[in-house]
């Protein structure tokens, strides 16, 4: 079933043309906004939102707090409450205080 979709999606794409133009390309994306999110889910160039959770927890449980010296990289606090939104994440909260900073 999922091989005749996608030889129906790419007669719609391609036509009788040889090649898919970028024109044409954004057209039929315009039109078919849902499948074209299920193609870069489908193939991971965007992954999913339960791809995405999966992803985090996984790094998250490798990392368990910041350490000195390591490199990690701040983010807003709005577009992190989005992303758990999109991504239905119900743990704790990803931030972390970095551990054997003092201050001076």
């Amino acid at each position: 079933k999922r091989q005749l979709r996608i030889a129906e999606i790419k007669q719609d794409l391609l036509g009788s043309a040889q090649q898919l133009t970028f024109d044409r390309f954004y057209d039929w994306a315009q039109q078919n906004l849902e499948s074209l999110n299920n193609l870069l889910h489908t193939f991971q160039i965007v992954p999913s939102p339960e791809r995405e959770r999966t992803i985090c927890e996984e790094i998250l449980s490798r990392h368990q707090s910041l350490q000195e010296g390591s490199t990690w990289y701040c983010i807003s606090h709005k577009w992190l409450q989005v992303w758990k939104a999109h991504a239905g994440w119900t743990g704790p909260s990803p931030g972390r205080r970095v551990q054997g900073s003092s201050s001076s």
